[in-house]
């Protein structure tokens, strides 16, 4: 893993977090009208959900406000996010993975989504409070009541990330579903390797992943070098090969600082996160 980058503030002491519950899932209809943080919040608040991993297929946000990763511009974090980008008429989100918890007690959301400008791929860092559900839609929330997602300041990149929580044991029964961090350097597809040994799970989905990663280096032979990323995932799977050792497919779409949008699988060993990764597994069985 040749990539690394120095952070602001000195290395935490506890890099991967990760808790687990039985997998539950729902569909969560998002009104029309209404802001897209408060839709989901509507319907998971209730439900007592206080954290999830949802995808969003066919979404239309309108206006909707976003922003891209770039390089920062002083020596307080080691890259930033753009100016905000508003769109009145609103855009089209043809897929997106979020993380939904809570920040100071308020729910709050993580959104990476896709979509299109005409022929135009684009992508980025959506504004869930700043952004307006045009028309109805469905979204699907994976989560386990055992574990909520709260959001922590970390010293050492100087932003405030998402953490999971043990809210009681982790219970029996049903398939397992992981909730984890992933901080700072540490190579995403070993950890989703390690992750998965520790919770005694050879086969299982990423059913939501989103993050960033220090540029980006693909199984094609496509490498990123510029630092400031933004990642979906579009597809992975965890498994487990002959040799009993696990193996993690990690097919996604990265967003570069110049807004150009790479698709392909990771190469392993070969992608450190650059701020955090949020992840949601679940297991197969």
């Amino acid at each position: 893993m040749a990539r690394k980058i120095k952070h602001p503030g000195p290395v935490s002491a506890e890099k991967v977090i990760s808790k687990e519950g039985p997998l539950s899932i729902v569909e969560i209809p998002l009104k029309k009208g209404s802001k897209l943080i408060d839709a989901v919040s509507q319907v998971l608040e209730p439900m007592g959900i206080r954290g999830a991993g949802i995808r969003f297929e066919g979404l239309k946000l309108a206006p909707v406000n976003y922003v891209m990763p770039t390089y920062s511009s002083d020596d307080q974090h080691a890259a930033y996010y753009s100016e905000t980008y508003t769109v009145p008429e609103g855009i089209h989100i043809d897929y997106a993975n979020a993380t939904y918890g809570i920040r100071e007690n308020i729910p709050s959301m993580h959104f990476h989504g896709l979509w299109k400008d005409g022929e135009i791929q684009k992508g980025g860092h959506i504004l869930p409070a700043q952004s307006m559900v045009a028309e109805d839609a469905v979204a699907i929330a994976f989560y386990t009541k055992s574990v909520e997602i709260n959001s922590v300041y970390d010293p050492e990149t100087n932003f405030t990330i998402y953490d999971p929580l043990q809210r009681n044991e982790a219970g029996q029964g049903g398939r397992k579903c992981i909730i984890a961090t992933v901080k700072a350097n540490e190579d995403l597809l070993e950890t989703i390797a390690a992750i998965c040994k520790k919770h005694d799970v050879s086969d299982a989905t990423l059913w939501t992943a989103i993050g960033s990663t220090v540029g980006g280096d693909f199984q094609d032979g496509n490498i990123i070098e510029e630092i400031p990323t933004e990642l979906i995932a579009l597809d992975g799977k965890v498994w487990t090969d002959a040799a009993g050792e696990i193996q993690v497919d990690f097919y996604t779409a990265l967003i570069d600082a110049a807004g150009t949008i790479h698709f392909g699988k990771l190469r392993r060993g070969e992608n450190p996160v650059l701020i955090l990764f949020e992840l949601v597994i679940a297991a197969n069985e």
